[in-house]
């Protein structure tokens, strides 16, 4: 799972949401997202994303999370995806 989201890993802190350049539109009805954080003895990485940002990096990401999810026994955790 770390190696698989490791290409995502922001320097810092980085949004990725409806009116940041990076994301580009997103629909009104695209509610949620997901907030993955990176930590390890020397810094701490977070990259938050909304459901439906049209940044190609972004939907690659949303996608390995819901490949991911199916391989781990974390179903009853995190609830109905759309």
């Amino acid at each position: 799972m770390a190696a698989r989201l490791a290409p995502y890993r922001p320097a810092g802190i980085e949004q990725l949401y409806d009116g940041n350049p990076r994301c580009g539109r997103t629909p009104v009805e695209a509610l949620g997202g997901v907030m993955i954080t990176w930590t390890s003895d020397r810094r701490s990485d977070q990259l938050g994303v909304t459901r439906g940002c049209s940044n190609a990096e972004a939907v690659r990401l949303l996608r390995d999370l819901e490949a991911i999810g199916a391989l781990l026994p974390i179903a009853d955790l995190i609830g109905p995806q759309p």
